[in-house]
C-alpha cells in the first residue's frame, strides 16, 4: 500500500485547559491546501471527546458558533481531508474517534502539524521534522 500524504493534519497538548478548538481551527485553515474535501476538529476534555466534522472548506465547516460549541480542552487533533479513496462522503471525514474509558509555544503547549505554515498561523516555534516511521508520544512530561 502507498503512502498518501495529501492531507493535512494539526494537533496540540497543552498544559491547561484551554480554547483548543479554536487553536486548531487556524492550524487547519493554514493548512487548507493539502485539501478541501472535508475538515474536523476533535477536542479532549480530561477523555471525553467533542467532535465535529464535514464536508467543505475549513471556514464553511466551522462557524463561530460551532466552535463555540466545543469544551474547553488540552488535547486535540483535526485534518483536513485530500480524499485519496472512498467516496466524497461525510462518513469518510476524519479525524476519527473513538470511545474509551477515562483513565509543538511558550507556555509549555505542544503542537504537530503537516506543514510548518500551521505553527506560524498559532505562534508555534518549528523545532523540527518528524522523521519517516517516527511516532511522538505527547505525555505530561514532555515528548518522548
Amino acid at each position: 500500500m502507498a503512502v498518501h500524504e495529501e492531507c493535512g493534519v494539526f494537533g496540540v497538548m497543552g498544559t491547561k485547559k484551554e480554547n483548543a478548538a479554536d487553536l486548531v481551527y487556524y492550524g487547519l485553515y493554514a493548512l487548507q491546501h493539502r485539501g478541501q474535501e472535508s475538515c474536523g476538529i476533535v477536542v479532549n476534555d480530561d477523555g471525553v471527546f467533542s467532535s465535529y466534522k464535514d464536508l467543505g472548506l475549513v471556514s464553511e465547516v466551522f462557524s463561530k458558533d460551532t466552535l463555540a460549541h466545543f469544551p474547553m480542552g488540552n488535547m486535540a487533533v483535526g485534518h483536513v481531508r485530500y480524499g485519496t479513496t472512498g467516496g466524497n462522503t461525510r462518513n469518510n471525514c476524519q479525524p476519527l474517534e473513538v470511545n474509551h474509558q477515562k483513565g509543538k509555544m511558550a507556555d509549555g503547549t505542544y503542537v504537530a502539524a503537516s506543514e510548518s505554515c500551521a505553527l506560524s498561523a498559532v505562534g508555534a516555534e518549528f523545532i523540527r521534522d518528524v522523521l519517516p516511521g517516527e511516532i511522538l508520544v505527547f505525555t505530561k512530561n514532555g515528548v518522548e
